[in-house]
């Protein structure tokens, strides 16, 4: 697949980006336009303008990349950005700059911005270029940052807003008409997530069939270290892009594509806790005996719990998937082959994780009513002992 290492810049002088975004819009800074717009009434009250206020991104590796989908369904890299901690005004311009100039033959764009570390938020000078330059929907950063605060185990409960999207823990949204009075504005699909989009630093065993790949500890993406943070975003999109090379492809199809990485991660995470919790059970399960329920009843409904929350986020992000797609009047993601195959082995997985879990549960109730069992015992046993000293001290009276 054709990648530039290197930044693509359409124009000379990226600092004239922000001259033309706040002629256009009347800000330059995010936070500007946030206050005015709240005075108004437009935009609801939240969190974001005292983070932006604050500035303060903690000690984290921010990442950007963006991707250019041609009409054939060639993926480029149009930038591909890292910071550690505050991101530079360079960089913002830089980012700015890829935004406002497309490339004239390319179809859609993915900007996909993460992070390494949970709870450490965003750039602020990247949400500057990022929220002006696509006219993004402040409850797109607050959904993110409510998200990127809470711990890797709490569920995601953050409100989403109308032309807002959710999978798992990331947040999406479809830019459109974001370059007044150009002839030509490819819409982007900018996805923002708290964590990094993989599992294991990017290790991935990649397969070119249509099944989802398995992720694993086999084989490691060789890419700069610019790259190698959207390794398994891209590898995935790739491959599902990879079949319809040299066919001309539609902006549904798109859609539908750029957000099956996301789904094929929940189903990755789901898999690996599956074999995480099968293994322990298999460990566990054939111990039922004289112990205390705490010896072996709390480790196994620990990791009961787990299977269930991934199941639940499984769930709920096939269930995001589809409904973000019909708002987007895509009715019918099954009659693409890879979104039909994903959806399909995401349900096949839930049946088998739901089977797995039924088991646990008839094992803990087993387990309990043994434990419920060797107590009374052990009560008996205590009376009796009781009511023997007592006869004996009466004897020896």
């Amino acid at each position: 697949m054709p990648a530039r290492d290197s930044y693509e810049l359409r124009n000379a002088d990226n600092a004239e980006c922000w001259k033309r975004v706040k002629g256009e819009t009347g800000y330059d800074k995010y936070r500007d336009y946030l206050i005015a717009h709240q005075k108004n009434g437009i935009v609801p009250r939240g969190r974001l303008v005292s983070y932006l206020d604050e500035r303060s991104e903690g000690g984290s590796h921010h990442y950007c990349s963006i991707f250019d989908i041609s009409e054939t369904g060639v993926l480029s890299h149009s930038a591909a950005i890292s910071s550690y901690n505050k991101g530079s005004d360079e960089q913002a311009e830089q980012i700015l700059a890829s935004i406002r100039g497309p490339d004239p033959q390319v179809l859609a764009r993915v900007l996909l911005v993460e992070h390494s570390d949970w709870g450490l938020g965003l750039p602020a000078r990247w949400i500057d270029a990022i929220g002006l330059g696509l006219r993004t929907p402040p409850a797109l950063f607050e959904a993110f940052l409510t998200s990127s605060e809470e711990s890797k185990t709490s569920q995601n409960r953050v409100l989403v807003r109308a032309g807002i999207g959710t999978i798992g823990r990331t947040f999406f949204t479809t830019a459109r008409n974001y370059l007044p009075g150009r002839s030509y504005c490819p819409p982007t699909v900018l996805i923002l997530n708290p964590s990094r989009i993989e599992l294991n630093n990017d290790l991935v065993t990649f397969t070119t069939d249509l099944s989802p790949p398995r992720l694993s500890a086999s084989v490691m993406p060789k890419m700069d270290d610019n790259r190698r943070q959207t390794g398994l975003y891209e590898l995935l999109l790739s491959g599902q892009l990879e079949r319809y090379k040299g066919s001309s492809i539609d902006l549904k199809m798109v859609l539908v594509h750029v957000l099956l990485p996301l789904l094929q991660s929940c189903l990755g995470h789901l898999r690996d806790v599956y074999d995480e919790t099968n293994t322990k059970y298999l460990d566990m399960s054939p111990v039922i005996r004289s112990t205390s329920q705490d010896d072996l009843g709390k480790p196994m409904e620990v990791i009961r719990y787990k299977l269930r929350r991934a199941m639940r986020s499984l769930e709920q992000s096939l269930g995001d998937y589809k409904t973000y797609l019909r708002k987007e009047s895509i009715r019918k993601p099954e009659q693409y082959e890879a979104s039909s195959v994903t959806i399909e082995e995401a349900e096949t997985c839930l049946d088998v994780a739901r089977g797995l879990e039924s088991e646990i549960r008839d094992w803990l109730q087993v387990y309990v009513g043994n434990c419920g069992i060797q107590s009374s015992k052990k009560s008996i046993e205590l009376s009796n002992i009781q009511i023997e000293e007592t006869k004996r001290g009466r004897l020896s009276i």
